[in-house]
């Protein structure tokens, strides 16, 4: 096989080859989920735990998955190392498949699965800082992967219409709840704050291991809901996610000295965890 190629419905085929119908319900109604897994050095980042997160949010939308973890595994690594891809990542993406035009399910039988791979670096952001500011509406979040991610996209395209790089998504009730592709921490008061999955914010697989690090590190590590205004008064804000790791931010000040040092000391440790881990 050549390089360039996706993994579409069980099969290895060159990316200019492969299409979904257009009565394919993630296209029509964005009914299916996604992931994204790193890779470093030619291994995953905890393949494993995007696999069991995606599996947990299909069972929760009532998709058959057409394959077993294990299938899936494989088809994901294959594909990889194919392309030769050694720093990057992979996208696994589920849909519900085709069906009648209209939202009912009905009559879907086969969900439809595509793997793509990208090279990508580490060190791939604009800005060592990002600027970030409020979203202009609250949102209904969802806690997994969902291809329905309009409101994150609307809140993403406002912030940077305005001169930012990142929106803070909220509840109705003003509750904090994650970025609009990342988890959030706060840096106050010399302890880490980030919003507990009760908030339903992503479980993030970034977020699950940078917890894990922190306290492993000594760090005060609390999971508490907190608002815009809790924001405001950080010393220090990050972001989570798998492509970016670990994003330092402000919000209304200038990040704290301090702040700003205790979250390189976690980057780095998280640098180190991520290479270890990968397999």
């Amino acid at each position: 096989m050549s390089d360039n190629l996706v993994f579409l419905n069980r099969r290895f085929v060159p990316a200019d080859q492969a299409g979904f119908s257009v009565f394919d319900r993630g296209l029509l109604y964005g009914d299916g989920l996604f992931e994204t897994v790193r890779i470093y050095g030619g291994k995953f980042f905890r393949l494993a735990a995007h696999l069991r997160r995606m599996f947990n949010g299909l069972k929760a939308l009532g998709i058959k998955a057409p394959y077993t973890h294990a299938e899936m595994e494989i088809f994901t690594r294959e594909l990889a190392m194919t392309n030769r891809i050694t720093e990057g990542f992979a996208r696994i993406v589920v849909s519900r498949g085709e069906g009648f035009l209209g939202f009912s399910p009905r009559g879907c039988t086969t969900p439809h699965v595509a793997i793509c791979v990208r090279e990508r670096y580490v060190a791939m952001r604009r800005k060592e800082a990002w600027h970030l500011t409020a979203a202009k509406r609250p949102i209904s979040p969802l806690p997994f992967k969902s291809l329905s991610y309009l409101p994150n996209v609307l809140a993403k395209k406002e912030a940077e219409d305005d001169g930012f790089d990142e929106a803070i998504l909220f509840d109705a009730k003003g509750t904090v709840i994650e970025a609009t592709g990342s988890n959030i921490f706060l840096w106050t008061d010399g302890k880490l704050i980030t919003p507990p999955l009760s908030t339903g914010c992503l479980p993030g697989i970034t977020r699950a291991e940078v917890i894990k690090v922190a306290r492993r590190e000594g760090f005060h590590l609390v999971e508490k809901a907190f608002g815009i205004r809790e924001c405001r008064k950080a010393h220090g804000i990050f972001l989570t996610n798998s492509l970016l790791e670990i994003v330092p931010c402000y919000f209304g000040r200038v990040m704290d000295p301090e702040a700003l040092s205790e979250i390189t000391e976690l980057e780095a440790a998280f640098a180190y965890h991520r290479i270890t881990a990968s397999r």
